[in-house]
C-alpha cells in the first residue's frame, strides 16, 4: 500500500477525520489480506471486493463471515465499511494507473 500517497488523495477529498479512518481500515484489510497493490496488479481487488461482500439476506441467513478478517459487531456493516475503504483505495491506484497527476 502506498500509504503517504493515498493519506494525499484522501485529503484533497475528505475531512481530517474521514482519512483516518479509511487510512486505518484500508491497513486493516492488507493485514488480513495481503499487500494490496499486488492484488491490484492481478484483477484490480476483485477478490478482496468480493471476499468483502456480505449482504442483507446473507446476514439473515446466518451464513458466517468468510472474508478471513474479524469483526466485532455487526458483519454486514463491518464488513461494508472495509469494503468502502477498499473501493476508494481501488480508485486511487486508478487514477495512478491512469497518470492523471494524482500523486
Amino acid at each position: 500500500m502506498r500509504d503517504e500517497a493515498f493519506q494525499r488523495w484522501l485529503e484533497q477529498r475528505y475531512p481530517t477525520a474521514v482519512v483516518a479512518t479509511r487510512l486505518a481500515n484500508v491497513r486493516r484489510v492488507e493485514r488480513s489480506l495481503g499487500e494490496l497493490d499486488a492484488q491490484f496488479r492481478s484483477d484490480r481487488m476483485d477478490v478482496i471486493i468480493t471476499r468483502l461482500t456480505y449482504s442483507r439476506p446473507d446476514e439473515i441467513a446466518g451464513i458466517s463471515n468468510k472474508s478471513g478478517i474479524v469483526i466485532d459487531g455487526n458483519i454486514r456493516t463491518g464488513l461494508a465499511t472495509l469494503k468502502a475503504a477498499i473501493i476508494l483505495y481501488r480508485e486511487f491506484c486508478n487514477g495512478q494507473t491512469a497518470g492523471n497527476g494524482e500523486h
